[in-house]
């Protein structure tokens, strides 16, 4: 560590052992004093929901040994600690602030952008980083366990041990970059005073974190969107994969031979990749009644955390539907692109009301129907979530609208442009003061289809 430490803490590595009047072996008072360690806590609404514990002490407590050897030990540890929060200060004065990442008193405040569909606007969770006195926090952390009884908080998917880990980890990355850097012949003599670079600990964890909110809260509304259409009897599927964009993508011998001669580990190229994109793919299948085709929309989740962008975008691909059975509607919309998760949401739930009507497009004649009845079953108006049947003997238009509404799918009917009606309701049973209609969407659908209903 004192190899590749930065020049601030180089020296602070370095302390003399010395022999006490007892002849007992004592460490230099500057590395005894109170040794720190990193805090990560998750703030929701103003109110502490988790915390990180003491995983320094955890890890080591079987080897740590007594006496002199716990002293160095600790010391180690709290010089690795401060260095830490020591770059993670640099990196966010340097490059995060025009991120909303603030420090105030000492403390590293990151806001969690939330993608949830409905939530409120005034609701913020913040992850908090400081460094603090190991001895006080081990305290704090015993009359506080039940904040951690569970690292996966069901109110939220960030678990501060984790992060701390990971910022542990990406400050040894910084060692190993270092080390490479010092293997390499110097640069050329200059009167300019070169400045310490800013690495990239932070930043990397602020990307995951907020790739892995947009992903869980579009799944938890393609899910939410599966049991309405469940509950309406039709089959739909969701299927999603993660996958991460390495900044390299060059084997490892081909890309050792641009940095060293040597080799660099499975360690090293995964935590290479750290910079680059995180991806996300996503697809809702609904399948049609009138063919074998399926309606399928698909969802790209794409998070860059480098220039020369920065956040979260939604490429959503839409379905494309059957002219042939849209009476000339054209083709699904061009793929869009969406950084407001409440409207992509309000996009798929369009899509889903589309897809549900353009399914339910059947040529079929009823059975009662004469000679002078157009022969055309349900047709798709314009605007695509719109069904409409012509009843030329009796003078009858009828429309069916299918609406996503208040969570839930609506079918609403109107006759001749005058009565309108709602006569299918189902939301999945996320209201259970309300009664879901009991009849599929289809068994809806064809008693509208009747001649009189």
């Amino acid at each position: 560590m004192d190899d590749v430490a930065s020049p601030l803490y180089h020296a602070r590595g370095l302390a003399a052992l010395r022999p006490d009047a007892a002849g007992e072996i004592i460490l230099d008072q500057g590395l005894s004093r109170q040794p720190k360690i990193l805090r990560i806590r998750v703030e929701d609404d103003g109110r502490i929901t988790s915390t990180s514990g003491s995983t320094l002490d955890q890890g080591s407590s079987q080897n740590i040994g007594t006496g002199i050897e716990a002293l160095i030990r600790r010391a180690r540890d709290s010089l690795f600690e401060e260095e830490l929060f020591h770059e993670l200060l640099r990196e966010v004065r340097a490059e995060l602030l025009s991120f909303r990442v603030a420090v105030e008193d000492h403390i590293i405040r990151v806001p969690v952008e939330a993608h949830r569909a409905g939530r409120s606007h005034n609701s913020q969770q913040y992850i908090l980083i400081d460094l603090v006195d190991r001895d006080d926090h081990q305290e704090a952390q015993s009359q506080s366990e039940e904040l951690n009884k569970d690292p996966y908080s069901t109110t939220s998917f960030i678990s501060p041990n984790c992060i701390v880990l990971a910022l542990r980890i990406l400050l040894t990355q910084t060692y190993r970059q270092r080390f490479r850097k010092r293997s390499q012949p110097p640069p050329p003599i200059s009167e300019e005073k070169r400045s310490a670079p800013v690495h990239s600990i932070l930043r990397p964890v602020i990307a995951y974190i907020q790739h892995a909110e947009a992903t869980r809260g579009l799944h938890e509304f393609t899910s939410h969107v599966l049991k309405v259409l469940e509950s309406a009897g039709v089959a739909a599927r969701y299927a999603g994969r993660i996958t991460t964009s390495a900044v390299s993508h060059l084997p490892f011998d081909e890309q050792s031979n641009q940095s060293s001669n040597k080799t660099p580990s499975m360690v090293e190229f995964l935590l290479s990749t750290v910079d680059g994109p995180l991806k996300a793919q996503a697809t809702l299948s609904i399948p049609s009644y009138s063919s074998k085709q399926e309606y399928v929309i698909a969802i790209d989740t794409t998070t860059h955390f480098s220039a020369p962008t920065f956040g979260t975008l939604f490429h959503i691909t839409p379905p494309q539907f059957n002219t042939s059975t849209t009476s000339g509607l054209a083709p699904g919309p061009e793929p869009l692109r969406y950084h407001n998760f409440d409207s992509l949401t309000k996009y798929i739930t369009y899509l889903v009301c589309r897809a549900v009507a353009s399914s339910n497009v059947i040529p079929t004649v009823s059975s009662t129907a004469d000679s002078n009845e157009r022969p055309q079953g349900w047709r798709l108006e314009d605007s695509g979530t719109d069904l409409r049947r012509v009843w030329m003997t009796e003078e009858k238009v009828r429309r069916l609208s299918v609406v996503w509404q208040d969570g839930g799918l609506i079918v609403v009917c109107a006759e001749n442009g005058v009565r309108a009606k709602m006569v299918g309701w189902w939301d999945g049973g996320k209201n259970t003061e309300r009664k879901q209609t009991t009849e599929t969407l289809r068994e809806v659908v064809e008693s509208c289809g009747q001649l009189v209903v």
